[in-house]
């Protein structure tokens, strides 16, 4: 009775299905899944005999995704939480996040700190990691990486390379 209630009195308006997941290490490890597997079709691998190793997900420096398989390796706050376990080498880019001063005003240089956090992100998707970022995660509002917030603008131009470089 609750599910039923739930998608039909929950559900968005052109979000007709629902899949549960228990937590959130394991919401981003399924995003992840479903990135790697859209890129993988993109790119014409549609076998599952094709190799699909050299995909990776582009994501933030100070950032806490969970502690399980794949999220390790998106994962660095803390080292002693994921320091003595295999990563991938996925691109990291650096985190512009904004510093608020005690009146609550922008206390930092932040529009060029997302500058070279997206020549960063640019210089991934077109050079070393061209055709082969999945995806790009981020957390809008991290806790564990810092309680860190992003400007509009700036995930305005994520969403910007993501679209340009068919990444998630």
């Amino acid at each position: 009775r609750f599910v039923e209630t739930f998608g039909t009195h929950v559900t968005p308006e052109g979000f007709p299905h629902h899949f549960w997941i228990s937590g959130g290490s394991l919401a981003v490890e399924n995003a992840m899944k479903t990135a790697f597997d859209w890129k993988a079709h993109r790119l014409g691998r549609n076998s599952y005999t094709d190799n699909c190793d050299d995909l990776v997900i582009m994501h933030l420096r100070q950032a806490f995704h969970g502690r399980s398989g794949d999220t390790m390796s998106v994962t660095n706050t803390i080292p002693d939480k994921v320091g003595l376990f295999p990563k991938f080498h996925w691109p990291r880019i650096s985190n512009p996040f904004i510093v608020f001063d005690d009146q609550g005003g922008i206390a930092n240089d932040v529009e060029a700190e997302e500058a070279i956090s997206i020549q960063q992100a640019r210089e991934a998707l077109e050079v070393e990691y061209r055709d082969r970022v999945a995806g790009i995660l981020i957390e809008p509002m991290q806790g564990e990486g810092g309680d860190n917030h992003f400007r509009t603008e700036y995930l305005q131009q994520l969403r910007g390379l993501a679209d340009e470089f068919d990444a998630l």
